[in-house]
């Protein structure tokens, strides 16, 4: 759109919408964890949403069984300094849940353990399993200093990922980006519709159907805006070198 600046957050608005239903996300929960546990567990959304922090908020945060505190981002582009952003996250969360009285009280304050992991759809190669806070520090920590691991997710289909096999929202998502992509570079850049393409083609299979049966027109507005000018720039540049080739 004429004078609107691209958004560089692309496809974590879909990806929170998808795994804002509490079933969904503890689906997403036992497949990058192994857990098993039922649909209908505890769970908190703890996402943050604050007007200060607009620019500063995590994708999808929630609390399960009042245990595990869970803090997790949706890139599309590698940035290593994700450990960074997410103990900005952790620490604003942990207020929250604390409170004032427990913040500043003098009797020791119970919180959930706290779970970072990012979630990875981009077109880059990104050979990592972790991300560590520590990595960043210009000198070795001391035993005092502190730790911060990230879990590196990657959602891009193939049929050897584990964790989308694990769960078919995931699997879903994952497939639709897939589509749209693919979709993107058979017809020339036509975004509108490679998205109805797409989605179409995941209800026709099954792939997390009723989701967007019920959110068409919104996902179709969503996936529109976030995808970027610089992806599809990539695309092309793809397409002009395999025309070369």
């Amino acid at each position: 759109r004429i004078g609107e600046v691209p958004r560089r957050n692309h496809k974590d608005s879909t990806f929170c919408l998808l795994f804002s239903e509490p079933a969904r996300a503890i689906e997403l929960y036992n497949a990058v964890t192994g857990e098993n546990l039922p649909p209908d567990t505890e769970l908190t959304y703890t996402t943050l949403a604050n007007a200060l922090y607009i620019d500063r908020n995590n994708d999808l945060g929630f609390v399960i069984q009042k245990r595990h505190l869970v803090m997790s981002e949706c890139q599309s582009t590698i940035n290593w300094n994700i450990p960074m952003r997410c103990l900005g996250y952790v620490s604003r969360s942990l207020e929250n849940l604390a409170g004032k009285e427990g913040l500043y009280g003098s009797k020791l304050v119970k919180f959930p353990v706290p779970e970072f992991y990012l979630f990875y759809v981009g077109n880059e190669t990104w050979n990592t399993k972790t991300l560590k806070l520590s990595d960043s520090f210009q000198a070795p920590p001391k035993e005092n200093s502190l730790e911060l691991v990230v879990k590196f997710v990657n959602l891009n289909y193939n049929t050897d990922n584990e964790i989308l096999q694990r769960s078919p929202s995931l699997l879903g998502y994952s497939k639709l980006l897939y589509y749209i992509k693919t979709a993107a570079k058979e017809n020339g850049g036509d975004l509108k519709s490679a998205i109805d393409t797409s989605v179409k083609q995941c209800m026709e299979e099954g792939l997390i159907e009723d989701f967007l049966r019920k959110h068409s027109r919104e996902v179709t507005g969503m996936l529109f805006n976030e995808i970027t000018v610089e992806e599809f720039a990539e695309i092309r540049a793809r397409e002009a070198y395999e025309d070369g080739e």
